[in-house]
């Protein structure tokens, strides 16, 4: 198989330990679903088509219609990300598709995306631990359920739902992939809120290297600005008293 040529970390080890946590096995869920070829291509096209455009949609909605809180989620999609690469690059995992008894259903049924040599193309398939798939789409319901207010918004957690369900069910991601991700985001959520209470109002200095006060920043604007003012008064002023005293003498 191609996870043994490339000699990647045994993915029977995670069989292994989602059995001890007692997590239903991937292939069993598949095998139920591959029965239902209609319904295996819809989480297919989910499972690509819900994944860049909903985290892109998410940001420019929190940019234009909620900016106060458009950093913090941003922050958080880029430290799940983030996280989560070097995670790829430290452990690599190869996803159940690429193991016996899984039926890759992209290449099956279709759309695919993946090239047939996990080598190739500009994706990383020996990424599945964490899924970033899961970790954009709870992000995603976290900042509707938490920036919107009508009882509506909580349809959005069919979301992350159903990117759980197409993950196993396209055998791109393990159960634990899912966990994995949902860990990394309740981490950056738990930092946001430490390194905020720990800040303060304070923003970090390029110019100075340092963090500084953003009311102390406004206040030396202020001084600035009012020196700059009263210097401006003060040179009117000698030049009012020039002009006045050339005039008394030319009177004179």
């Amino acid at each position: 198989m191609v996870a043994e040529s490339l000699r990647l970390p045994d993915a029977r080890d995670i069989i292994r330990f989602e059995s001890w946590l007692g997590l239903p096995f991937e292939d069993n869920l598949q095998s139920f679903l591959i029965d239902h070829p209609t319904l295996i291509k819809l989480l297919n096209h989910y499972y690509i088509w819900f994944h860049f455009p909903v985290a892109i949609a998410l940001l420019l909605w929190l940019y234009l219609r909620h900016s106060e809180r458009y950093r913090a989620f941003r922050n958080l999609m880029a430290f799940a990300t983030f996280t989560g690469l070097i995670i790829h690059l430290l452990f690599p995992l190869a996803p159940p598709r690429m193991m016996d008894g899984f039926v890759d259903t992209m290449a099956k049924y279709g759309p695919t995306i993946y090239p047939d040599n996990p080598l190739d193309g500009a994706a990383n398939q020996i990424a599945a631990m964490p899924s970033l798939h899961f970790a954009w789409a709870m992000i995603a319901a976290i900042a509707v359920v938490t920036v919107l207010t009508t009882p509506w918004r909580w349809l959005i957690v069919v979301h992350p739902v159903l990117m759980t369900l197409a993950i196993i069910a396209t055998a791109n991601h393990w159960w634990i992939d899912a966990a994995a991700a949902a860990f990394l985001v309740i981490a950056g959520i738990v930092l946001w809120r430490v390194l905020t209470a720990w800040l303060g109002d304070r923003r970090w200095s390029w110019s100075a290297m340092r963090f500084e006060a953003r009311d102390g920043i406004r206040k030396l604007e202020d001084l600035a600005n009012n020196a700059s003012r009263d210097t401006s008064s003060g040179d009117a002023s000698s030049r009012d008293a020039s002009v006045d005293a050339v005039s008394e003498t030319t009177a004179s």
